[in-house]
């Protein structure tokens, strides 16, 4: 929430807490076999349409319309517990060195719960 943008947390299947504006779009909701399959291979996934990145959906039954991503695995003991998800509806918007920077340390501070 601190970063402007809308964030997400998901487990490897829903996605179970949502901030900022649009939350209803994602709370409670399937997350995506695109993210499902990010989440499996542990990796990160940063993409904003002003720079011709890839925007990959969210959910399954999602319509939303983003401009920019940030999908971060939660991982805890080499098992992926979930992501930290942020998201921007904004025309042009790119995500910056900051925001990534949080989202890893949301991840981190989730997985360290679990240790």
């Amino acid at each position: 929430e601190q970063s402007g943008y809308l964030a997400g947390i998901c487990d490897t299947d829903n996605i179970l807490h949502a901030f900022g504006t649009g939350r209803k779009a994602l709370l409670g909701h399937a997350v995506s076999d695109e993210v499902t399959e990010l989440m499996s291979a542990r990796r990160s996934h940063l993409a904003s349409l002003a720079e011709g990145g890839r925007i990959l959906p969210v959910v399954r039954d999602g319509e939303g319309e983003y401009t920019a991503q940030l999908i971060v695995p939660i991982v805890s003991g080499g098992d992926c517990l979930g992501a930290v998800i942020l998201l921007s509806e904004e025309t042009g918007a790119v995500m910056e060195a900051s925001c990534v920077k949080l989202a890893r340390l949301t991840a981190d501070i989730i997985a360290s719960q679990f240790i």
